[in-house]
């Protein structure tokens, strides 16, 4: 039922359109059913007379735009011109059934401001794509872990007037940053779930379309909308970190330092390493440490351990590392209240040094320390509660001899069917390597240990950030430095400390405020290339 203008309508339906959308009047001739008080708004270009006749033909308003539009431009514009205090708004290129639509405009009545579309969420067996990591990302930002992959990038979604006046029209050009806005402002979101899968037809002009790097950047925008006022970590913490350290040179550093001294050469590693009080299991003999290997250890790699209370597995991982042969083992010992450091330097080698620090330093903080005092040209990171074979390590010092900078840990698929900090950490890794376009990188990181790194690659980076991973992999893909993730480790031994709940939960909040740390970095060289 058409309104006179003077009237104000319940109910109004955006719908933007290409010249092509022949399928435009039964579109609106079904909208048409969900409200005796209705108007129909079709936002097409001035260039596109036949949508503009079907359209009016069919009863609907219709805006027409001096030049090409997105669809969510369309939207926005649409929105400006609706007088409803319900808004719905659709997509020519969507069929939608009747009763999905009510469930919209239902919600709305019901008192919900905002209603948005998901999925059926992890058990879904939808193909997981960029788009949709970001959607379930922000949500898991927000706090709003349950809506899934729900987010205003779908359609159909709704609001009702107080939500559209609060969120701003302007704002519906980039959908995240609008649902942001929403719950910035405290509004009410509930998603919906179409009773069957919505089949989108192809887009009659591509340009109207975003692409997947536009569409990650909105989130960009909407995540930097979230953290503001907060700082660059949105307010999480910092993992205690004595980041002023960094500005001191190292010789003016509170610590202790031990230049060790070889007695008698242990070979490999001593003949008597065991692994949780039996002798080790016999070894896969393809995998060997090559004469030319240890030549190229001995003068070009850097081993870096960090060390907390591992007295547990630091006897091994020193002789693993010794089994390299490296140029030398630098060993940053922080906080330590065990017997690791006695451990430590009852051990012998041509050239280790301990740097021990009485005192805490912080949440990966011995990165950039141990990286200050490398003299190699590849630098390997390992932790001290972990032991890993120096078969398998050798492969990221050898990638980083050929044609790598930055050689990561293959770190498997996890599965983000919990609602943690942790399935929000792995969400922020894929979206991160995704923003540089590196999808293949997965869930890969700089977080992860071990990974190895070329001197000129730390340097590019800046060697200060290696003690934020995120911050670092974030550099590093903006820098196109090059990086792999096919170094699988396969023989790890962890048995460290069980740490507890709540300092784990800590661990994953400073994590989680690094990721945060590095979209901002992103966000301020992405303003910076635009002016």
């Amino acid at each position: 039922m058409e309104n006179v203008e003077n009237e104000r309508p319940e109910l109004s339906v955006i719908i933007p359109a290409s010249d092509e959308a022949v399928k435009i009047p039964h579109m609106i001739n079904l909208v048409k059913k969900l409200s005796p008080s209705i108007e129909v708004i079709v936002v097409c270009t001035g260039d596109a007379p036949i949508t503009s006749l079907l359209a009016h033909g069919s009863g609907a308003r219709v805006i027409h735009v001096g030049s090409h539009f997105t669809y969510d431009e369309g939207r926005a514009i649409g929105g400006y011109h609706a007088r409803g205090d319900e808004l719905l708004f659709l997509d020519e290129r969507l069929s939608v059934p009747l009763q999905d639509l009510r469930k919209y405009v239902k919600a709305i009545k019901q008192g919900w401001d905002v209603v948005i579309t998901s999925d059926s969420g992890p058990s879904s067996q939808e193909k997981s794509t960029p788009e949709k990591l970001a959607f379930q990302l922000l949500n898991h930002l927000t706090g709003n872990a349950d809506m899934r992959t729900g987010s205003m990038y779908k359609i159909p979604y709704a609001l009702n007037r107080k939500a559209f006046e609060q969120v701003g029209y302007e704002s519906l050009a980039v959908p995240p940053l609008a649902q942001v806005k929403a719950i910035v402002h405290n509004l009410s979101v509930k998603w919906i779930q179409p009773s069957c899968p919505l089949v989108w037809n192809q887009a009659p002009v591509q340009t109207m379309i975003k692409n997947t790097s536009k569409i990650l950047d909105d989130h960009m925008e909407a995540i930097t909308l979230l953290t503001q006022g907060k700082g660059s970590r949105g307010g999480l913490l910092d993992g205690e970190r004595y980041r002023n350290i960094l500005q001191v040179p190292g010789s003016l550093h509170l610590r202790s330092v031990y230049l060790q001294e070889p007695n008698d050469w242990e070979g490999e590693g001593g003949a008597n390493t065991k692994r949780n009080g039996h002798e080790p299991a016999k070894r896969n003999n393809k995998k060997r440490i090559t004469s030319s290997q240890k030549i190229e250890n001995r003068t070009r790699l850097s081993v870096i351990i960090s060390v907390q209370q591992d007295e547990a597995t630091i006897k091994r991982v020193l002789q693993q590392a010794k089994r390299l042969y490296p140029k030398e083992i630098l060993v940053v010992v922080n906080g330590c209240h065990d017997r690791s450091l006695e451990f430590i330097l009852n051990h012998s080698f041509y050239s280790m040094t301990t740097y021990v620090y009485p005192f805490p330093l912080g949440q990966d903080m011995w990165r950039a320390i141990g990286a200050q005092e490398a003299t190699g040209d590849v630098w390997l990171f390992l932790c001290g509660d972990k032991v890993i074979r120096a078969e398998e390590l050798q492969p990221f010092a050898s990638a980083c001899y050929r044609d790598v900078d930055v050689a990561l840990r293959k770190t498997n698929k996890i599965p983000l069917s919990e609602t943690s900090e942790i399935s929000t950490l792995v969400l922020a890794r894929r979206y991160l390597n995704s923003l540089f376009d590196r999808h293949e990188l997965g869930v890969s990181s700089m977080n992860d240990l071990p990974f190895a790194i070329k001197q000129e690659a730390a340097t590019t980076i800046g060697v200060h950030h290696l003690h934020i991973p995120p911050l670092a992999h974030a550099i590093a893909l903006e820098q196109e430095l090059r990086i792999a993730n096919s170094y699988s480790i396969i023989d790890e031994i962890h048995v460290g400390k069980s740490r507890a709940g709540l300092k784990k939960r800590k661990q994953s909040l400073t994590s989680l405020g690094d990721y945060l740390e590095a979209f901002s970095y992103i966000k301020e060289k992405s303003l910076k290339k635009r002016t």
